[in-house]
């Protein structure tokens, strides 16, 4: 594991807020400071768009202003397929995953997309093919954050668990600083050369 507790804000740069997003109406968005403590997190915050919902990047914004205040946001969103969705379902989750990354972009926080099978290994040490990634994921983040006993409880809000996972897993992964680009709103990975 990275350990940028202690490193991940220098001199030149500010202490970093991760943050995790379980992207889609029923996901969540959680944010952990350099220590890994969770300072925010809350279901996807939704808002209505004729017969549709999507998500409310505003509520979001009011959601880290807070814990955001004078560090650089690092945001590790969970990149799902449209597998098994059919042609409405996969256009609006589409979109809302859009409308996140678009937000990010706009604001200048770093950015990493996470598949969800890379970021379950390494949060779920010693998982066995064929378990439930939700029950795992609820356990774990009980482990970490015994805060989020209550929450977990409805299962509604369980992609809490899965979105304070991957800020988690963003924070164990993200360079041994917090990179130079972060305010552009890049990924944290280097370009790849070409020659």
């Amino acid at each position: 594991m990275a350990e940028l507790d202690h490193q991940c804000g220098d001199k030149e740069r500010p202490p970093c807020l991760f943050v995790g997003i379980d992207p889609g109406t029923m996901g969540a968005i959680a944010a952990l400071d350099p220590s890994g403590k969770l300072v925010a997190y809350s279901r996807m915050p939704l808002r209505k768009v004729g017969k549709r919902s999507e998500p409310d990047v505003l509520a979001i914004d009011a959601l880290i202003e807070l814990p955001r205040t004078g560090k650089v946001v690092m945001v590790a969103i969970e990149e799902v397929n449209s597998f098994g969705m059919g042609r409405t379902s996969a256009f609006t989750f589409g979109k809302g995953v859009g409308l996140l990354l678009g937000y990010a972009r706009t604001r200048q926080f770093g950015i990493v997309r996470v598949r969800p099978q890379e970021w379950q290994k390494r949060m779920f040490p010693g998982r066995t093919k064929g378990q439930n990634t939700k029950e795992m994921a609820n356990e774990f983040a009980l482990l970490r954050w015994p805060e989020l006993k209550k929450p977990l409880k409805v299962k509604r809000n369980q992609g809490i668990a899965d979105a304070a996972l991957i800020a988690a897993w963003g924070k164990d992964t993200w360079p041994e600083t917090c990179p130079p680009n972060a305010h552009m709103g890049l990924s944290s990975a280097p370009p790849k050369n070409n020659a």
